[in-house]
C-alpha cells in the first residue's frame, strides 16, 4: 500500500570479467612493462617486485569487490580487506558514469577522493542511485 522501499541492495564489481574488451590491453599493457624491467635489469627479482606492485595498484580492476547497501550503512569487502560506513558519515554524493562517490563533505571539497567512498556500478546504475536518494543521505543538523 505504501512505496516499495528496497531495505538492502547488494552486487558484485569485477572490471576484468565485466570489461572483456579492455582485458587485452590492460594484459597487454602489464606484460610489456615487466617485458621492459626485464630487459633494462635483466633481474627476475626485479621483475616478481614489479608484477606484485601492479598488480597491487590495480587491485580493484583484478579482483572483486561487493557492495551492500543497507538501512545501518555501506558495507565494502574485497578479497584483503572490509570497509564499513554509516549513513550517518555521509553528507552527500556524486554519480559519474562508472560509480558514485559518497561523500563525508556537504560541499565539494578536495579531500572528498581520499575520505570518500567510490562505489562502482555493475550494470545497475539506476538500482544505485535510487537507492541513494531514497536514503535522502544528507549531513546531520
Amino acid at each position: 500500500m505504501g512505496e516499495d522501499r528496497r531495505t538492502s541492495l547488494t552486487w558484485r564489481s569485477w572490471p576484468l570479467v565485466e570489461s572483456k574488451k579492455k582485458n587485452l590491453l590492460v594484459s597487454s599493457l602489464v606484460f610489456a612493462v615487466l617485458i621492459s624491467i626485464y630487459l633494462f635489469s635483466s633481474n627476475y627479482g626485479w621483475v616478481i617486485f614489479s608484477a606484485l606492485v601492479l598488480l597491487g595498484a590495480l587491485r580493484s580492476y583484478f579482483l572483486p569487490t561487493y557492495y551492500t547497501l543497507d538501512e545501518i550503512g555501506i558495507f565494502i569487502r574485497t578479497p584483503f580487506s572490509t570497509q564499513k560506513r554509516a549513513w550517518s558519515q555521509i553528507c552527500s554524493f556524486y554519480v559519474d558514469a562508472h560509480g558514485v562517490l559518497l561523500s563525508p563533505f556537504s560541499h565539494p571539497s578536495r579531500l572528498e577522493n581520499f575520505r570518500g567512498i567510490y562505489l562502482r556500478f555493475s550494470r545497475n546504475r539506476d538500482q544505485v542511485v535510487t537507492f541513494l536518494k531514497q536514503k535522502e543521505v544528507s549531513c546531520p543538523g
